[in-house]
């Protein structure tokens, strides 16, 4: 195993580690050291403090975009801010790394879920624009634009979902369900079927 990767495992290990740990123990790291920014944003997050921790760790990320650890132990943080449908922290994580996917994955998820559709449209459009050659933003959009009556325009999204995975039932399903909704045929409430934007690939 090259030193690299082991040391990679081992400070993995530190942030998974540091949700567990009592705030007096991690206190001890220096806070210039890597391992004291997991340690700084730990307490914050122990504290109640997720949105805040969550920016400590943007920063550390964007400072070293190849640090694993900070970003597995971010990604954990984003997913406590979605669940919490806390759009503001999703926010502030955003202004420190308005490219990286996972968190506008979550804000975008964030933002349909509260009804604003003209924020969620921008994000989902932005996660494309920043990963064009990944089909999770377009089956993403899609069903927001499925949802919100707009066929035409999820049809042409899911084709381009079906196009970049290659042959999709996901995707051939859903178009013809929308095609049903366009000729007006009954049927139940968008979405139509139990694993509706359960697509293939994530955002990484």
């Amino acid at each position: 195993m090259s030193p690299r990767l082991t040391h990679t495992l081992v400070r993995a290990g530190i942030a998974a580690a540091l949700f567990l740990l009592p705030i007096a123990v991690v206190t001890a790291a220096r806070a210039d050291a890597p391992e004291g920014h997991l340690a700084a944003a730990a307490r914050l997050i122990q504290a109640g403090d997720t949105a805040q921790g969550a920016r400590l760790l943007a920063a550390r990320v964007k400072l070293d975009p190849a640090d694993l650890a900070a970003q597995a132990y971010l990604t954990i943080a984003l997913d406590r801010l979605a669940q919490a449908t806390d759009a503001a922290g999703l926010e502030g994580v955003r202004q420190v790394l308005p490219a990286w996917p996972p968190v506008l994955e979550r804000l975008a998820l964030v933002y349909d879920g509260k009804g604003l559709a003209a924020e969620a449209e921008a994000v989902y459009k932005s996660w494309i624009a920043l990963r064009p050659g990944n089909p999770e933003p377009y089956a993403r959009l899609a069903e927001h634009e499925a949802g919100a009556g707009h066929y035409a325009k999820a049809i042409a999204l899911f084709e381009r979902h079906r196009v970049l995975v290659g042959e999709s039932d996901y995707a051939a399903r859903r178009i013809a369900a929308v095609r049903d909704l366009m000729q007006g045929k009954p049927g139940p409430a968008w979405p139509p079927a139990p694993e509706a934007g359960a697509t293939v690939a994530r955002a990484r």
